[in-house]
């Protein structure tokens, strides 16, 4: 059970989940290393032997290691997971390993007040935003245009009018959702260390009622319609394969592009696969009428979305509209793949092939599936521009 917990000394720590440990033990040690140290191995019989530093080696479960050279009787040169890495090569406390690993925040924890007498359920937990990386940032610009291919004008605007920043301490990307009188009541916090592929974390004290989006941020958008998203980085992906769309048509037609013609539509990310988010939306905006499901092309997305547009739709107050993306699971990877195509592997063409498959069953519903035949892919690569 996760929480807060306080040593003699009254210094408070984090406790985690079982399932949080678990996840960071599994951490591909040769993908971290890769990533975070720029160290490269070679196979090695059942090992892997770093080419830069030779007497370093990752057995074949790519987590257990040793470093022969640093080895000694207290066994300082060798380890199970990352975790030992990070505390006897780095220096870490095994604290700020897992919080490094999480993408955490330990100052959100330190925040958390000690336990009262009350219940904790009765317990308010304050919504406070991380601490804001003052001097730059860079991290998070090339993790979103680099790594995750979203258009610099995109990250740009976001930046400029408060919805993303870098963190302090971590320097993790912050998503940041207002409430209708333009104060933050929710963040979510992404890692920009890609070697460890962990969900978004909420920020303590978030109220997910208000979670990240972009919308009605020019008078001219149609505010009749909402394109809904599980992650903020899907999200800005649907909005750079508007742009990159644009950019095509605009070039056949010779003509300048419309570059703001992303911020024509409503979008929304539910930060998961409850619909509170949507709930308090249409509270907000009455004069939507078409609600359009954009959430993960896999089974547990392709199930969130049905259960969403059966619960909307069922007075027909609101035309719902399911869609999958062209290629991928999800637009961030529909996005990366339409980018840089040579990634499109016979795997990825086998996945697309099984989800359209799985998704001529939403025919038989009351439900529409609209592949997204108005976005149109683009091979042009993102970091030329």
């Amino acid at each position: 059970m996760s929480g807060t917990r306080y040593i003699g000394s009254g210094k408070k720590y984090r406790v985690y989940t079982e399932e949080e440990k678990r996840q960071v033990r599994q951490t591909d040690m040769i993908e971290f290393l890769g990533r975070y140290e720029g160290f490269t191995f070679i196979r090695t019989g059942n090992s892997y032997t770093c080419k830069e530093h030779d007497s370093f080696v990752i057995k074949a479960d790519r987590q257990r290691w040793v470093w022969n050279s640093r080895n000694n009787m207290n066994k300082d040169g060798q380890g199970l997971n990352v975790l030992d890495y990070l505390e006897k090569i780095k220096g870490y406390s095994w604290q700020d390993a897992m919080a490094f690993m999480l993408g955490e925040e330990n100052r959100t924890i330190a925040r958390t007040a000690p336990a009262a007498a009350t219940s904790k359920k009765e317990e308010k937990k304050e919504f406070v935003l991380p601490e804001k990386d003052t001097a730059a940032y860079r991290q998070v610009f090339a993790y979103l245009t680099q790594t995750r291919c979203i258009d610099k004008s995109v990250v740009n605007y976001c930046v400029k009018n408060d919805l993303i920043y870098q963190e302090g301490l971590y320097k993790n990307c912050v998503f940041v959702g207002y409430d209708e009188n333009g104060t933050a009541k929710f963040a979510e916090s992404k890692v920009t260390n890609t070697f460890y592929k962990k969900f978004n974390i909420n920020v303590t004290g978030s109220d997910k009622r208000y979670s990240f989006k972009i919308a009605n941020q020019l008078e001219n958008t149609d505010k009749t319609k909402i394109y809904v998203f599980e992650a903020p980085v899907d999200l800005l992906s649907h909005c750079t394969l508007y742009l990159m769309s644009e950019q095509k048509r605009a070039k056949a037609e010779n003509r300048p592009a419309n570059n703001d013609i992303w911020l024509y539509q409503n979008r929304l990310s539910l930060s998961g696969k409850s619909d509170v988010a949507l709930a308090k939306y249409l509270e907000l905006y009455p004069e939507t009428k078409e609600i359009h499901l954009c959430l993960d092309n896999d089974e547990w997305g392709r199930k969130a979305a049905k259960e969403i547009a059966a619960k909307f739709g069922a007075d027909n107050k609101y035309k719902m509209v399911i869609h999958s993306v062209k290629m991928g699971k999800d637009y961030n990877e529909c996005l990366q793949l339409a980018v840089n195509p040579d990634r499109v592997s016979q795997d990825t063409k086998q996945e697309k092939q099984e989800n359209v498959s799985q998704d001529t069953n939403l025919h038989n519903s009351n439900d529409i599936d609209d592949r997204d035949n108005d976005l149109v892919i683009d091979n042009t690569t993102q970091r030329s521009r």
